[in-house]
C-alpha cells in the first residue's frame, strides 16, 4: 500500500491524548517510557493527567505531541501491520520534527529533547500571557505590497551572496546572470558589472546602499561574509516582531522558518558526521552571534 503521513503541529494537544493507546498496546507504552527517560521527568504524566495549563506550556506541548504521534505510529506499524516505509513524511511546524523521527533521521530520544529545548526557548522569548496570534484570510491579498517589502532585504542579500560566491568560484558572468533575482533595490546590472572584481571594489561600489556596512565588513573578512549576511537578515527579522500589521510579520515568519531549517540542518549534519555536542552547539551559536 502506498501512503503518506502528515504529523500535526502545536495546538492539537489535549489532556489524556494517547492514553487509550498506552493502556492497550505495549508498543505505545515503550514510546512513552523512552520519552520520559530521555527528558528526565514524567512527560507521560503531564500528557495523561495535566493539568491542562501545564500541558499548554510550549516546553511540554511540543515533546508531548511528538511523543503521542510516534506512539500512534508505532502501534500502526507493529499492531496493524502498516508498512514502515511511507512514500512521503511531512508535518506542520512542530510536525516536521515528528516526521524526522518517524523517518529515522532523528531518534525518539533526540527528537523529544530537541523540541523540549525548542519549546523552552520559545517560551522564554514570549512569556505566558504575553502576545497573541491572529489570522487574516482574504481573497484580495495584496501580493504587490509583500513583493515591495521583499525588495528591501531578501532579494538584495541573496544577490550579493551570489555575486560573492560566484566570484570566489571563478564562474562565468552568464552563470551569475542566471542566478540573480530581479526586483531588488540594487540593480542587477550593477552586480553584473562587478563580476570578477576584487572584494574591495565590490564593497566600494555598494557603499551608498543600505548594504554598505555588510559589504565593507563582510568582504574584508572573507569567510565571515556569510555569517554577517545572516546577521543582517536576523536584524530585520527582530524588527518585524514589533509590527502588528503589514507585510513585515509575514516576511519575518518566512525568515524565522528558514533559520529554523538551517539550524536543524546543522544539528543533523553534525550528528551524521559524528561531531561532538560542543562543536554542534558552537555552530548553532554562530547563527545568532
Amino acid at each position: 500500500m502506498t501512503y503518506a503521513l502528515i504529523f500535526p503541529g502545536q495546538g492539537s494537544q489535549e489532556t489524556g491524548m494517547g492514553k487509550d493507546f498506552y493502556d492497550a498496546f505495549s508498543s505505545a507504552r515503550d514510546v512513552f517510557h523512552r520519552a520520559d527517560q530521555a527528558l528526565g521527568f514524567s512527560l507521560s504524566n503531564i500528557i495523561f493527567n495535566g493539568p491542562e495549563e501545564e500541558l499548554r506550556r510550549t516546553a511540554f506541548t511540543q515533546p508531548a505531541i511528538l511523543t503521542v504521534s510516534i506512539a500512534v505510529l508505532e502501534c500502526l506499524r507493529r499492531e496493524a501491520g502498516i508498512s514502515p516505509t511511507p512514500l512521503f513524511l511531512a508535518g506542520h511546524s512542530l510536525g516536521e520534527y515528528t516526521a524526522l523521527v518517524a523517518s529515522g533521521v532523528l531518534s525518539l530520544e533526540d527528537g523529544v529533547r530537541l523540541v523540549h529545548l525548542r519549546g523552552r526557548l520559545m517560551q522564554e522569548a514570549t512569556p505566558v500571557g504575553i502576545g497573541g496570534m491572529s489570522a487574516l484570510i482574504s481573497r484580495d491579498l495584496d501580493i504587490d505590497m509583500i513583493l515591495e517589502a521583499l525588495r528591501d532585504l531578501p532579494i538584495d542579500v541573496a544577490n550579493i551572496k551570489s555575486l560573492v560566491r560566484i566570484n570566489r568560484m571563478g564562474r562565468s558572468k552568464d552563470f551569475l546572470r542566471e542566478c540573480l533575482i530581479e526586483g531588488g533595490l540594487v540593480e542587477t546590472g550593477l552586480l553584473l558589472d562587478l563580476h570578477g572584481e576584487e572584494p574591495s571594489v565590490v564593497a566600494d561600489s555598494l557603499r551608498y546602499t543600505a548594504y554598505a556596512r555588510l559589504a565593507e565588513e563582510g568582504l574584508k573578512t572573507g569567510s565571515r561574509f556569510e555569517l554577517l549576511a545572516d546577521n543582517f537578515t536576523m536584524a530585520s527579522l527582530r524588527s518585524a516582531m514589533h509590527k502588528a500589521f503589514g507585510p513585515e510579520p509575514v516576511i519575518g515568519y518566512i525568515l524565522a522558518k528558514e533559520t529554523e531549517i538551517r539550524n536543524l540542518r546543522v544539528i543533523l549534519t553534525g550528528k551524521i558526521n559524528g561531531l561532538p555536542a560542543g562543536a554542534i552547539r558552537e555552530r548553532l551559536r554562530d547563527t545568532y552571534v
